[in-house]
């Protein structure tokens, strides 16, 4: 359980999958509220998650295996005999037995995009749909829905909003083939919305999942060639764009076309130059987030954050190994045996990507895309160069 109380259902876990928060302690001794909360203090009459009393302590959650159900969208359940999920407010069914609800095909949103389906749920609540727009001859579209009352816990809700919002706003100004165009975003009275393209195609996390020995290295590298361009991009935006969670689930590959595109902007943010500030210690995903996110020194992220998340990804999709299971340590080795056989260069470009220290690192995701794919512009000769000067005034004269 993390120190918010939400149930984990990964063994070992150190950071949780719902809100990021430290995990606190694999088996609450000290008794939960009615909620369904763990308690890490001993003695606690009432819960410092949702302030509902506490039980008695030998009132004991389940551990590992979610024997009490599990929400709609993924949440194990704590208490049993739940009809609705302590963390979303989603219907609890039995684990195993879980499925979504039919998708409203046909309600038409905000008097322009008809709702085709339901593609898929993310994490706080979301539900992406379908959709359907009728302004514009009919194109299809994806709309992001977050509803407020859906957000847990209630404390976070402002700032899960204001990421939102902040997400839509930074994407719609946004122009790059890699990544996502968001065309309009609203509010219905406590829904939020986002239309954005629609991407047909696969999740890199499911490209691993067909091949969990790793991909072989040409393709890695075609995918870390555009992924280079697209953080590039958003690096030389004005002020520089960070994007701060790069992953296997925040990246889609196009069919057929093989075109990756970047879909979540949650926590992205404007690179401030050389400022101190703690502005990503609760944010990114264990394992790719550079250990400067969750420093108390509180440096800023930087392009060199990005250098570090983007490596440790691309580590995993050449080895399959998922560095959430213990972040911050990389496997090289294995980079060098076969079946995986990656190239020397590339071996030495992720271990200089992936150093601790920020300072260490490739600078510019420019400067790592030239050591991986060994494309560095060569100088010219100072002795052609100017041959080629005289060739260029005689050829005028």
């Amino acid at each position: 359980y993390c120190s918010k109380g939400h149930a984990q259902d990964r063994p070992n876990a150190r950071f949780c999958k719902v809100c990021g928060a430290p995990i606190a302690t694999a088996n609450p001794i000290y008794g939960v509220c009615q909620n369904g909360h763990p308690q890490l203090r001993a003695g606690a009459k009432f819960c410092y998650v949702c302030g509902a009393r506490v039980g008695p302590t030998t009132h004991q959650p389940p551990t590992g295996h979610p024997r009490n159900g599990i929400c709609l969208n993924g949440h194990p359940q704590v208490r049993s005999g739940a009809r609705f999920c302590y963390q979303c407010g989603g219907a609890v069914k039995p684990f195993g037995q879980v499925a979504p609800p039919p998708a409203p095909a046909g309600r038409l949103i905000n008097n322009r995009y008809e709702v085709l389906g339901e593609l898929g749920r993310g994490g706080m609540g979301s539900v992406v749909y379908k959709v359907a727009d009728t302004h514009s001859s009919g194109q299809l579209r994806a709309l992001k829905e977050i509803d407020e009352t859906q957000l847990q816990p209630v404390n976070d809700r402002p700032q899960i909003i204001q990421a939102f919002q902040r997400e839509a706003a930074l994407l719609q100004r946004l122009d790059h083939p890699n990544v996502v165009k968001v065309y309009d975003s609203f509010l219905i009275g406590q829904k939020h919305y986002m239309a954005m393209d629609l991407v047909s195609g696969r999740m890199l996390e499911k490209l691993l999942d067909s091949s969990p020995g790793g991909l072989p290295e040409a393709q890695v590298l075609k995918l870390a060639d555009q992924l280079c361009d697209a953080l590039s991009y958003l690096h030389n935006q004005q002020p520089p764009i960070i994007y701060r969670d790069m992953k296997p689930q925040n990246a889609m590959v196009e069919d057929p076309s093989g075109q990756i595109k970047i879909v979540d902007f949650g926590i992205a943010r404007e690179y401030k130059g050389g400022q101190k500030k703690g502005d990503t210690i609760r944010f990114g995903t264990a394992g790719y987030a550079p250990p400067e996110q969750y420093s108390a020194s509180q440096i800023e992220t930087s392009p060199a954050s990005d250098v570090y998340a983007l490596a440790a990804m691309l580590h995993q999709l050449l080895t399959g190994q998922d560095p959430t299971d213990n972040p911050f340590q990389f496997d090289f080795l294995i980079l060098s045996r076969p079946p995986i056989s990656a190239s020397a260069r590339v071996v030495d470009a992720l271990k200089k990507a992936l150093d601790k220290k920020p300072a260490l690192r490739y600078q510019t995701i420019a400067e790592f895309q030239r050591a991986l794919t060994g494309n560095v512009p060569k100088p010219k000769s100072p002795k052609k160069a100017k041959a080629r000067l005289g060739r260029a005034n005689r050829a005028k004269r």
